[in-house]
């Protein structure tokens, strides 16, 4: 099982947590960079496995997360997978595969047959 992609549908479905929170309609995330960075990627009480943000940001890029907007306080992020009540659609917020991997991949398939 991937892990953050499920940890982080956890933390976002929290009603009660201003530093990441769906957007009006439910299709991404806003994630208030300073707070969430102080509150989930301290070393203290770490939620994921970095205590950077940029590592965070680095993560939701390889799970196909892009950012759609940013306002003074919040930054957006959008997944066709990632959306609030589709709990079912998870499984295909995979992590993508460089092109050494895909290839490789294709090699050992190739020559296992």
């Amino acid at each position: 099982m991937r892990k953050f992609p499920y940890k982080l549908w956890s933390l976002v479905n929290k009603r009660c947590d201003k530093y990441i929170k769906w957007n009006a309609s439910g299709d991404s995330i806003l994630l208030n960079y300073h707070e969430f960075e102080k509150k989930y990627l301290n070393p203290k009480q770490l939620f994921f496995k970095t205590t950077k943000m940029v590592s965070f940001i680095r993560q939701l890029n390889l799970y196909g997360f892009r950012k759609v907007n940013e306002s003074s306080n919040y930054h957006e992020y959008r997944h066709k997978y990632f959306k609030k009540g589709c709990y079912y659609l998870l499984e295909y917020v995979t992590r993508k595969h460089s092109k050494t991997t895909k290839y490789l991949q294709l090699v050992t398939k190739h020559v296992n047959g």
